[in-house]
């Protein structure tokens, strides 16, 4: 076996095939509501990849479970995916968190947010969730190069994202962390330090996306005005294969590549064909004797760059 995939882990833990159920909570982020600063992070369009039912957030869950239900899928994780779905006072998020949970099967639940807004109270409350439900709090690290998160408009800092990763993991919630590969100025270099740093760290999860430019943000316009150059597939495919061996043989490898709505897709240098690239990364794996672990190390790599807003 190359890597833990999530697959994997689903069978093994809940023994069926288990999905997850997308919700759309009505959360913002606060780089985009004005808390932090505004205009959001500049590679980022939430309709490009949130993929939802219509209605409240009960509707949403219910609508897509009974969906799942007749093609005889019966275990769910519940997905707060877009925005940052820990950022609202503790009594609006657990309101909206607690109207998703409405069926039997529902085995867990994962939060995308980010570093910065995960307060004590709302920590404690996701560790009190995590005794009934197998909780995740997703992370965006995107970078372990504070210069590049400053220039997207990330509106954290590297050494934050450190903190929150160990903040839960101390009241013992599983984090997800995110990396893109292909940020503008950065190189194979930047890619491993990121992939390393989130090794060193023991996450339970990783997603690995390429740089997708998608329609409608700061982005496009920086890649129209010919400011960005994407790496070759081939880059991609040697930078994610080095992400996968630093891992501990812990981590599930849950994301090989984005999955940007194609409608929304200005460029991308890497496949949509998804089977077409996981056999190129497994290929170059085994081409160079890479399994998940085999670069192991467990060291913190030097954080590159100060961070200010």
């Amino acid at each position: 076996m190359r890597y833990k995939t999530l697959r994997q882990f689903y069978q093994e833990k809940y023994g069926d095939r288990t999905f997850k159920v997308p919700v759309d909570a009505g959360f913002s982020c606060p780089n985009i509501d004005g808390t932090i600063t505004r205009g959001g992070c500049t590679y980022c369009n939430i309709h490009s990849f949130t993929m939802v039912e219509e209605g409240d957030i009960t509707s949403q869950v219910k609508l897509r479970i009974d969906k799942l239900k007749e093609r005889e899928i019966f275990n769910y994780i519940i997905y707060f995916q877009s925005y940052s779905n820990t950022h609202a006072p503790l009594n609006i998020m657990r309101r909206r968190i607690e109207a998703a949970l409405v069926d039997d099967a529902i085995r867990g639940i994962y939060i995308g947010t980010r570093s910065d807004v995960i307060e004590d109270n709302k920590l404690d409350y996701l560790a009190q969730l995590n005794t009934k439900y197998d909780v995740m709090v997703e992370l965006g690290l995107q970078t372990a190069n504070n210069i590049t998160l400053m220039q997207t408009n990330r509106g954290h800092s590297v050494e934050n994202f450190v903190e929150g990763v160990r903040r839960c993991q101390e009241v013992g919630l599983e984090v997800c962390a995110h990396a893109i590969f292909g940020l503008p100025g950065e190189n194979m270099d930047d890619y491993k330090r990121t992939a390393e740093l989130i090794a060193a760290l023991n996450v339970d999860m990783v997603k690995f996306h390429n740089l997708e430019i998608i329609k409608g943000t700061a982005m496009a316009k920086m890649y129209k005005n010919g400011e960005i150059q994407l790496p070759t597939e081939d880059e991609y495919v040697e930078a994610v294969s080095y992400g996968i061996a630093v891992m501990p043989p812990k981590t599930i490898v849950s994301r090989l590549q984005g999955e940007a709505v194609e409608s929304m897709l200005l460029a991308t240098s890497v496949t949509h064909n998804k089977n077409l690239l996981i056999n190129k990364i497994h290929k170059y794996m085994d081409e160079h004797n890479l399994k998940q672990g085999t670069l192991h190390t467990g060291k913190m790599p030097k954080i590159y760059g100060e961070f200010s807003l």
